[in-house]
Formats: structure tokens, C-alpha cells, sequence
């Protein structure tokens, strides 16, 4: 079991803040922090594999470390626990007509 340490040491980080730049792609920030770390853990996938077949690379995770979808999935669990009961922010990513069902 991973901890929140190993996931950690897999974002990027510049002058204190998450970087949300890959190879390809940038994101810009949201303001949530909980939302901004998911876009920070794609673009660290993108940033480490150009191709997303090898964001689960067996390689990568047998020394210990987490893949980079285990990063990704580690940051939506931590926004989803974090957003929990949040009223506003369901209604926001339901768009307010109730059509998102998990």
C-alpha cells in the first residue's frame, strides 16, 4: 500500500506550485487545489510517457513507486474524499441537471 508521501514525490512541483505542463499539453490552473493535483498527475504521466499505454508501465511501479495511473486515480480518490458533501461543487460538475450518475 502506498502512502500520500509516495504519490507526492511524483507531482512536480515550481517555485511551490504544482506544475501543470507535459510534453504536449498544458493545463491551466483551476484554483482548487484538489482539482488542479489530478491535472498536475496527468501531465506528469504526459511529461515522464508520451504515449499513455505506458502510464501503467509494469517497469516503472515494480521498484516500489506507484504508476502514474496509480497517481492519477490517488488524486482523484484524495479530491473525491476532499469534495464529499459538497453541494456546490456536485452541482457544478453535474451541471446542475442532475444527469451525472456514477
Amino acid at each position: 500500500m502506498h502512502k500520500d508521501k509516495d504519490y507526492e514525490q511524483l507531482l512536480r512541483y515550481y517555485d511551490g506550485k504544482l506544475k501543470l505542463d507535459s510534453y504536449w499539453f498544458v493545463f491551466e490552473p483551476t484554483g482548487n487545489k484538489s482539482i488542479d493535483t489530478i491535472l498536475a498527475a496527468v501531465a506528469a504521466a504526459g511529461k515522464a510517457y508520451h504515449n499513455t499505454d505506458q502510464w501503467a508501465c509494469p517497469d516503472f511501479g515494480t521498484d516500489g513507486r506507484p504508476t502514474y495511473c496509480d497517481l492519477i486515480q490517488w488524486a482523484a480518490n484524495k479530491a473525491a474524499k476532499e469534495s464529499a458533501g459538497n453541494t456546490s461543487l456536485d452541482e457544478a460538475l453535474n451541471m446542475g441537471d442532475g444527469s451525472y450518475k456514477p
